[in-house]
């Protein structure tokens, strides 16, 4: 036949890439560059494998077709050796030929392309860099915070603050922490609702006086009734005597 019956495939080989469990498909194009028309067959060493969209045709001289080959989804075993591939049988096919399926009952001389097909294995996800550390695993939605830390054995419940209170001022630089109350103490009476806060001592002013302790000396008691007042203080130096106390007249 030589060059006037001449038909050429690109690409000449077909690949697929895993994984394998989809359908996928490949394009060749198919053109009869020679000088006559010729009639064509696609042949595949396994048709329950590939599937293609055209298996007669007619072509004439100069013109193409796209063959479209489908590989199906399939159990790809890495280690095995496949050997695949698709055929583009060509032959004469003269222009009173009406069924090309009639024309390979009668044809001798045939010509064929053969376009391997190659498999590949699914690319593994690349490897973090070494020393990289693993990402933080987020925490799982609805998760609780962690709880509080509880207070020392034996120690009291803070007391919630008053409504409307403002927050207490926080110590003085260097200042030294105020003593516990006396055991036996009835706690401070809490300021009036409304009342400003007690003002800070002065810098350097003498500490206030403690309590008096749990059953100590009781205060002194009032003189009794028609008892001699009490000795009248010396006057100060250079000062005038204090007056005597009026005597209450006789009976």
């Amino acid at each position: 036949m030589g060059d006037e019956v001449h038909v050429k495939c690109e690409p000449d080989f077909l690949t697929f890439t895993g994984p394998y469990d989809k359908r996928q498909q490949s394009t060749v194009n198919v053109t009869n560059d020679g000088k006559k028309r010729v009639a064509i067959k696609i042949r595949t060493s396994d048709n329950g494998l590939f599937k293609v969209n055209m298996v007669y045709a007619f072509m004439d001289a100069g013109a193409s077709k796209q063959l479209q080959v489908r590989c199906q989804p399939f159990q790809f075993d890495p280690n095995k050796q496949y050997n695949h591939r698709v055929a583009v049988v060509y032959t004469f096919a003269d222009e009173s030929a009406t069924s090309p399926q009639e024309i390979w009952k009668t044809a001798k001389d045939i010509k064929e392309v053969m376009m391997k097909v190659v498999f590949k294995a699914e690319e593994a996800a690349p490897a973090p860099p070494e020393g990289a550390a693993a990402p933080a695993a987020p925490p799982a939605e609805g998760a609780a915070a962690p709880p509080a830390a509880p207070p020392a054995e034996g120690a009291p419940p803070a007391a919630p603050p008053a409504e409307g209170a403002p927050p207490a001022a926080p110590p003085a630089e260097g200042a030294p922490p105020a003593a516990p109350p006396a055991e036996g103490a009835p706690p401070a009476a809490p300021p009036a609702e409304g009342a400003p806060p007690a003002a800070p001592p002065a810098e350097g002013a003498a500490p206030p006086a403690a309590p008096p302790a749990e059953g100590g000396a009781p205060p002194p008691a009032p003189p009794a009734e028609g008892a001699a007042p009490p000795a009248a203080q010396p006057p100060p130096e250079g000062g005038e005597a204090p007056k005597p106390p009026e005597q209450p007249p006789a009976a």
